[in-house]
């Protein structure tokens, strides 16, 4: 089997600042999708990755490990498609953070994010620091994200049109996010990430700023039971092809993956914010 032919699609996005432009790849697969790539998990992970996914008992955990590696492998190769998956080693870092090891010219970094149902990755150069967070925003889970939100930032959220639940998942995950690109996780308090503004944008999504962290915004979008927040330097332009994050690949079943073809042939970037 060609192993390119079952990759899932990854989704280019642009970089603008007013003196550079940079380019990153985004990549999402349901938990449904793991069947179909646990069968293949040799052909995808380095072998210190490999020796780490054979001690795993916990399902779950191996579910998040290998759909993670696929989605940031897949994204990267996008970037770098003369490299093949195995040769790619995706470290953990002390803080547990995926630290990529490559050879490439450009010094790719990358964020992992897994929820109940999806993993996603994102591929981005080093000159963008980034980071992801994906979370559902189902009752149950909404009341102990509110939990970390201060009320002001919920009655914003609210103020643009946003239900409870959502706003709460719409906070946490741009909390997550940022604590993510600063490197703490969640070793800080909540508080210290505190949320400065919130405005919707024009592709529909969320944009806002930290009181603490004026060097970052995130934009947020809320797709189906979930929400999908991206951390990024304030004045940079985050522009996705077809307006916008999609989850698509979330609908997989597990008889595999419907819309899969060569990685080296998925991006076609076009404007948009």
């Amino acid at each position: 089997m060609d192993l390119k032919k079952t990759y899932p699609i990854a989704q280019h996005f642009s970089l603008e600042r007013k003196e550079l432009t940079d380019e990153g790849w985004f990549t999402c697969l349901g938990i449904n999708d793991f069947d179909s790539n646990e069968s293949q998990w040799t052909q995808w992970l380095h072998p210190e990755e490999a020796t780490y996914y054979q001690s795993i008992s916990a399902q779950n955990r191996k579910q998040s490990f290998l759909l993670g590696r696929v989605c940031a492998k897949t994204a990267y190769l996008n970037a770098n498609p003369q490299e093949s998956p195995p040769n790619v080693h995706i470290r953990t870092g002390i803080f547990k953070d995926p630290i990529l090891q490559n050879q490439s010219t450009t010094q790719w970094q990358v964020g992992i994010t897994h929820s109940k149902s999806i993993a996603a990755a994102l591929v981005f150069p080093a000159t963008h620091p980034m980071a992801i967070d994906v979370e559902e925003w189902d009752t149950k889970r909404a009341t102990t994200m509110r939990t970390q939100c201060h009320s002001e930032e919920l009655h914003s959220l609210e103020k643009i049109g946003l239900g409870s639940a959502a706003s709460a998942a719409v906070g946490w995950t741009a909390k997550e996010a940022i604590s993510k690109a600063l490197r703490t996780g969640m070793t800080c308090p909540f508080k210290l990430f505190g949320i400065k503004s919130i405005e919707a944008h024009p592709d529909g999504g969320i944009r806002g700023l930290f009181i603490n962290f004026c060097q970052y915004q995130f934009r947020s979008w809320i797709i189906e039971d979930k929400v999908l927040s991206i951390v990024l330097p304030k004045r940079t332009r985050l522009i996705f092809s077809e307006n916008g994050p999609k989850l698509s690949n979330t609908e997989s079943k597990a008889r595999g993956l419907p819309s899969v073809h060569d990685a080296s042939q998925s991006h076609s970037p076009v404007s948009g914010s």
